[in-house]
């Protein structure tokens, strides 16, 4: 996907910058270690949890809307790497294409129940997760940008 694409070079063009850039924020946003985080939350958020059942990553990093929200497993003083973060990232979505590339259209429309989302069927919750991908890939390049 051109998305996955994009987001690699995007790392390997992190991967140049000294790593306290990496953690760096940039005009009050978050640093691009931090955005890592927060994709592997949403991941979690909107399609490991509700569709496969599994546990949010503990280096989730939360939106501030659901900073109090008691997300189990998610610990709010994380403080992972950057090869960590990207590792993360990573694996949920693998886990979240391998899904999609295997689930037929009954799977696609079941409805799933996710914390704080309430009830969604399945392939909606993949688009957010895609477009979480997009939207924060852009602030990332941005950001970077700034940075290097």
């Amino acid at each position: 996907d051109e998305t996955d694409r994009m987001w690699q070079e995007t790392i390997e063009q992190a991967r140049t910058l000294p790593d306290a850039k990496r953690h760096e924020s940039v005009n009050g946003e978050w640093s691009f270690v931090q955005t890592l985080r927060h994709l592997v939350f949403g991941i979690d958020k909107w399609f490991t949890q509700p569709v496969t059942g599994g546990t949010f990553h503990p280096i989730g990093l939360t939106n501030t809307g659901s900073a109090d929200f008691p997300f189990p497993g998610v610990d709010p003083a994380a403080d992972p790497s950057f090869d960590e973060a990207v590792t993360a990232r990573a694996e949920r979505m693998r886990i979240v294409r391998s899904h999609i590339e295997t689930a037929d259209e009954a799977e696609l429309q079941r409805d799933v129940e996710g914390l704080e989302n309430g009830t969604t069927p399945v392939l909606e919750c993949a688009l957010v997760v895609l477009e979480e991908a997009f939207e924060h890939l852009r602030y990332a390049r941005r950001d970077l940008a700034l940075l290097g």
